[in-house]
């Protein structure tokens, strides 16, 4: 993916200054625990370069939320000035491949950003999301839903996690979140947020890869940048390879204070639910499947009885053969107007045998999604999934 000089000119600058530099005085240390602690250290880090790996870490939170700010700001807009209506679907779509360029510029800041820190024990930053508190959609007012946006849901054992949009509802958050969570970064986060930027950038990568056109009253999502979609799967192969990094470093924590990511041993962790050690085997098995498809190296073979978007994938091919995933990526449709009927001559359809074995993925889901059906699994399981597959 190409920046332009002045991104590349930021991270290569940030991961090489030192503080003092030129005579300049270096920043106080960044403060993330309190509301106005997160306004200064992000004020000052939007003039000044980071240095070290505490400013580094600041830096990074506060180009995300900076980065949510500008997506919610542009919503906004778009909502008041209706742009479905006062303008031409040429131009509303350039408005948002603007917004998405934007956004996958930011996204590659960071993601480089994060993967320059190496952590060394006690140098991760407190963290206490409840108080980033920020005017997200720029209208002027903080909002209850924007107070509260950056907060945790609380983990409960008696119920199940009630979870909704943003709300302005006060008594919502106070009654399912934990206002006053705590989070000391280490390692593993550090991993955990480099595969969440892997795996986004890699979305809008693939997004990019594509726009609508119009004719009349007739519309069409054409291929446009057949490199991006080179680019998003590369990004989602190293989001896997990162997550598999989140999984061996939870496992080999052995501290247990202020906890993110926990593993089966950890307790004194602010993740809205306990992680055990059937949740790890499973994180083990899927990623390694979904890997292999992504690599080209198993076919999604059809399963009448597969459920959701991989069901969905898994019925497009015919009998006896299973979809090579790698290769919508390296054969890209021209047009994805009725795709599923595009899918055979598109040659995504590979026979399944030993050049080509079957994928074990649909199994583990069933098998999963049978214990969710028997009630074993909570109502935040979904963040399990997320979790596992990011």
């Amino acid at each position: 993916m190409k920046y332009s000089l002045a991104a590349v000119a930021l991270v290569v600058a940030a991961a090489i200054a030192t503080p003092g530099s030129q005579g300049i005085a270096p920043l106080p240390p960044p403060d993330l625990t309190t509301t106005q602690g997160f306004e200064r250290t992000c004020a000052a880090l939007r003039l000044r370069l980071p240095t070290g790996n505490a400013q580094r870490q600041a830096a990074v939170i506060c180009r995300d939320v900076a980065l949510i700010q500008h997506v919610a700001t542009f919503l906004r807009k778009a909502r008041e000035v209706n742009y479905g209506q006062r303008m031409a679907p040429v131009q509303v779509t350039a408005h948002v491949r603007a917004e998405l360029n934007h956004l996958r510029t930011q996204l590659g800041i960071a993601r480089q950003m994060l993967g320059a820190i190496l952590l060394d024990r006690d140098e991760g930053l407190v963290l206490v999301p409840a108080q980033w508190q920020v005017d997200l959609d720029s209208n002027g007012t903080i909002e209850v839903w924007e107070k509260h946006f950056f907060a945790i849901p609380a983990r409960r054992s008696e119920a199940p996690m009630s979870l909704r949009p943003p709300s302005d509802d006060s008594d919502y958050y106070q009654a399912h979140y934990d206002l006053s969570a705590r989070i000391r970064v280490d390692r593993t986060d550090i991993a955990w947020a480099l595969s969440y930027h892997q795996f986004v950038e890699s979305l809008v990568e693939t997004v990019l890869a594509y726009t609508m056109r119009t004719s009349g009253h007739e519309w069409d999502i054409v291929l446009i940048d057949p490199a991006a979609l080179l680019r998003a799967r590369q990004l989602l192969l190293s989001g896997l390879k990162t997550s598999n990094l989140v999984r061996e470093l939870a496992l080999a924590e052995s501290d247990d204070q202020d906890e993110w990511i926990p593993n089966p041993h950890q307790r004194q962790s602010v993740f809205p639910l306990a992680l055990d050690e059937e949740d790890y085997a499973i994180w083990h098995a899927v990623l390694p499947e979904i890997t292999r498809l992504f690599e080209g190296a198993a076919v999604l073979p059809g399963d009448s009885e597969a459920r959701g978007l991989w069901g969905s994938l898994a019925r497009v091919c015919p009998d006896g053969t299973g979809l090579n995933v790698s290769k919508i990526y390296a054969q890209p449709a021209p047009s994805l107007t009725h795709i599923e009927q595009q899918v055979p001559a598109l040659g995504w359809c590979d026979p399944v045998g030993p050049e080509h074995p079957a994928s074990g993925l649909m199994p583990l889901i069933r098998e999963y999604s049978s214990r969710m059906d028997s009630g074993r699994a909570s109502g935040m399981d979904f963040l399990k999934y997320l979790l596992w597959v990011n």
